[in-house]
């Protein structure tokens, strides 16, 4: 492979994500990672965001973060208001995997004919794997 092949695999591995449909306990789990994150990017503990939250406990915050918990709808607005972050980036999570197009998009280090290049290189891959020479 040449080098500006390598580099576009390279590049696109940080954009290209295959979706899986993920169980309820996944979810939770993921959850509450999104949340015990954002918890320490704002230099929180479990107890103060529980106080926050008007919880007696800490280890509330704790089983939510395990995602041992369900949440209700209202604790994850007031959660969602304490970590100054929307609800949707609390619970998004990829629906469908990304064109290379979009991929590349999100990429704003490349220019637009990097773009193009790297695009005309794919379908021409694509074209070969598929036998449509």
């Amino acid at each position: 492979m040449t080098f500006l092949n390598n580099f576009c695999i390279f590049r696109l591995q940080f954009f290209i994500i295959t979706p899986m449909a993920k169980s309820s306990e996944e979810k939770q789990k993921d959850l509450g990672d999104r949340i015990r994150t954002r918890r320490r990017q704002l230099g929180l503990s479990q107890e103060e965001l529980a106080r926050k939250m008007h919880k007696s406990s800490a280890a509330y915050v704790a089983l939510i973060e395990a995602g041992k918990r369900n949440i209700s709808t209202m604790d994850l607005l007031l959660l969602a208001k304490n970590l100054k972050i929307s609800v949707s980036e609390l619970v998004s999570d990829w629906k469908e995997t990304p064109t290379v197009s979009e991929a590349l998009r999100a990429d704003k280090d490349l220019s637009e004919g990097d773009r193009a290049a790297i695009e005309q290189i794919y379908q021409s891959i694509k074209d070969k794997n598929n036998g449509n020479n």
